[in-house]
């Protein structure tokens, strides 16, 4: 991927993420998903939304790999997966407001947690119909974290349904780099700048 210029989105601040992953598209619009979208996500029992959010699900059906999508005129800095110090209160996309703690991987803005790490986004940088400019996250977390803090919070979301199972880390440039092409051929926009945290992936030889 080319960068017109090279701003940092995200950083890495905990043993527990392997891989963070990020992109920001300008000038997206949040309009309806094409027909084929909408009726593969139906048939799997979700109702679609807009694009923006829709492409997410439909990737994480489609290659196993969880997205997020943030407003990125809402975030406030850089996005950092990390654990919290002391416990703070958390409102989650379905309104639910919880405590995350030290125990947890959230992804946080300077203003405090915005996501429960592979589980599920926050309120406060959800996309709304107005957004015209998002930033996509695909990243890999510690499976047992992700499995303990989603019943510690009594979530359960597509995103951890594949988190706490294991996601394979080889699929995560992929799952982004497709959702960022659906992003831009169905929505609008321009990919400005992408930025990339990754250890490197072990080479399997299988006999």
């Amino acid at each position: 991927l080319l960068n017109i210029f090279f701003m940092s989105l995200c950083v890495i601040d905990t043993p527990l993420c392997t891989q963070f992953l990020c992109a920001k598209i300008t000038g997206a619009k949040a309009v309806e998903s094409p027909d084929f979208i909408k009726h593969r996500l139906k048939s799997a029992g979700i109702n679609p939304r807009n694009l923006l959010v829709d492409v997410t699900n439909y990737i994480c059906l489609d290659l196993g790999q969880p997205l997020h999508t943030y407003d990125a005129d809402i975030v406030k800095g850089v996005l950092k997966a990390c654990q919290v110090k002391t416990d703070q209160p958390f409102e989650t996309l379905e309104g639910k407001t919880i405590t995350v703690t030290s125990d947890d991987i959230v992804i946080a803005d300077d203003s405090g947690p915005v996501c429960l790490a592979g589980i599920m986004g926050g309120l406060s940088t959800a996309v709304r119909d107005t957004t015209t400019a998002v930033i996509l996250e695909a990243a890999i977390f510690d499976p047992v974290v992700i499995a303990k803090s989603g019943q510690y919070h009594n979530i359960i979301s597509n995103a951890r349904t594949r988190a706490e199972r294991g996601v394979d880390p080889a699929m995560t440039e992929t799952a982004l780099q497709k959702a960022m092409d659906l992003i831009v051929t169905y929505g609008g926009g321009t990919v400005q700048t992408t930025d990339y945290h990754k250890t490197p992936i072990p080479a399997r030889t299988i006999t």
